[in-house]
Formats: C-alpha cells, sequence, structure tokens
C-alpha cells in the first residue's frame, strides 16, 4: 500500500480498515484515521502475518481521527490502532506515528507477537481505559534509536507501556515520558507468573535509552504464584538519569551485580 487513505470504516469484528490473515503487508506513506473495529481499530493482524508500516499515520490529532476497539464483549477493544496477533511481526519505521487512539487495552498497539519500533516513529497521545495507554505487550517489544513513546494515558496500569507476566520489553533506545496511568506511569512491568509460563515479566535497557523524570517504571510486587518483575541494564546507558524506578516492594537487601 502506497500513499494510500483508509478513514472512517467499520468493521463488525476486528480490522476497522486492514484485516492480515497470513498475509505480508507493506505500507508507506499512508493515513489511517477515524476506524472502527472491536480489536485492531485500524489494522488487524494474524496468522503469522507481516507488517511494516513506514512514514504512515495511524490515527490523528484532531477530533474524529482516532481509530477505535470497543466492542460490547469482555473481551473487545484490544489495539485501538493496530492488534499484532501470535506469530505476527509488525515493524514501525521512518517516522511512522501511532497517535490519539483509543482502546481498554493498548490504546495504540496490543502486541501478542513481535512488535519492533525504531528510526524516528512515535506512540504519540493514544488511550486506554484500562492498561497500556500506548502499548498493551503480551510478547515481545523492541523500541530503538530515537523513537518515543509520550503523551499517552492509561486509566489503570503502564501509561507509556504494559508488559504483562508473558512479554518482554527491550528498549534500546529512544525515549519515553509525558505519559500518565494511576501506576507505571512510563511502564508497568508485570510480576512473572511461571505456571502461566513465556519467561515474562522482563523489561530490559541499554545504549541511549531513556525514561524520563516525570515518568517511571513500575515493578510488581511477587504474589502466591509469581516472582518480582525486574529489570536489566544489558548494556552501558548513556543517560543519567537513565529511568525512575518503582518497586512494589522494598527491599532492605538491595545489590549491585556486575
Amino acid at each position: 500500500l502506497d500513499e494510500c487513505r483508509i478513514i472512517g470504516c467499520e468493521a463488525d469484528g476486528s480490522g476497522g480498515a486492514i484485516y492480515a490473515k497470513g498475509a505480508k503487508v507493506d505500507m508507506l506513506d499512508c493515513t489511517l484515521t477515524g476506524n472502527k473495529a472491536r480489536d485492531g481499530g485500524a489494522v488487524y493482524a494474524v496468522n503469522g502475518s507481516v507488517v511494516t508500516i513506514s512514514r504512515c499515520t495511524i490515527g490523528g490529532k484532531e477530533a474524529g481521527e482516532a481509530n477505535t476497539a470497543d466492542g460490547p464483549l469482555q473481551h473487545d477493544g484490544d489495539g485501538g490502532g493496530i492488534y499484532v496477533g501470535l506469530d505476527c511481526k509488525l515493524t514501525l519505521a521512518n517516522n511512522g506515528e501511532v497517535i490519539g487512539n483509543k482502546a481498554k487495552n493498548g490504546g495504540g498497539i496490543s502486541v501478542y507477537g513481535t512488535v519492533e519500533i525504531k528510526d524516528t516513529s512515535k506512540i504519540l497521545n493514544n488511550e486506554a481505559t484500562e492498561s497500556g495507554g500506548g502499548i498493551y505487550s503480551g510478547k515481545v517489544l523492541t523500541v530503538s534509536d530515537s523513537a518515543e513513546i509520550k503523551g499517552n494515558k492509561a486509566t489503570g496500569k503502564g501509561g507509556g507501556v504494559y508488559n504483562t507476566s508473558t512479554a518482554k520489553f527491550h528498549l534500546g533506545g529512544g525515549t519515553i515520558g509525558g505519559n500518565t496511568a494511576a501506576k507505571g506511569s512510563g511502564v508497568y512491568v508485570k510480576a512473572f507468573q511461571p505456571l502461566v509460563g513465556g519467561g515474562g515479566g522482563k523489561m530490559t535497557m541499554s545504549g541511549s535509552a531513556k525514561v524520563e523524570v516525570d515518568n517511571d517504571v513500575y515493578l510488581e510486587e511477587a504474589g502466591p504464584v509469581s516472582t518480582d518483575a525486574h529489570i536489566t541494564v544489558t548494556k552501558a546507558l548513556n543517560e543519567t538519569p537513565a529511568a525512575r524506578l518503582t518497586p512494589g516492594k522494598y527491599d532492605t537487601d538491595i545489590r549491585s551485580e556486575e
């Protein structure tokens, strides 16, 4: 898709503008605004789809431009802008923007596959009525280069990013800031649940990654069947400070490990 505009479409099911099933979708200089579906307000990808979005705008700044995921059922409302299903991959590159979208979870993007956000791409001013104002991640999320996750809002947890117990989030560059939530204004990392599996509940940082001082990274405390969420620095951080951490439980035995 090259220089296309898909505006004001609505699906009774998933994918207000685009429904990709086992497909390869390349989008360049496209605009998707004002679309609506139960999941994936603008884009819904399943069955191993590979989606690349470059120099595109998903949503918008003006009234009526938000893509919206909403529906009558309990599990409706995933991914206001984009829904990335199991075994699918999304790459947002070259100043691609996911902006001003709305959903129950994942106002901008819901991740159940693999998502990479790079170059100067932006996740801006999206809203979730529950968790993950910018991004709700249940699998693998990587943010790098000069990407931005800013101005997003969640009524519940994870204003910028909500990282579930099955998810891994690597912030290798870029900036998270200006987001709001009841807990974890920047990032909420849920405790790992071994019975669920997936090796998640983890966040890593490296290089030029930065969570601005107006945002925090909330590390959820372990419950009866879970272990504490944690963050790991995998390579020297360039920014000082690089992040403000809020542990769900403060431990008097705090150690630094090489």
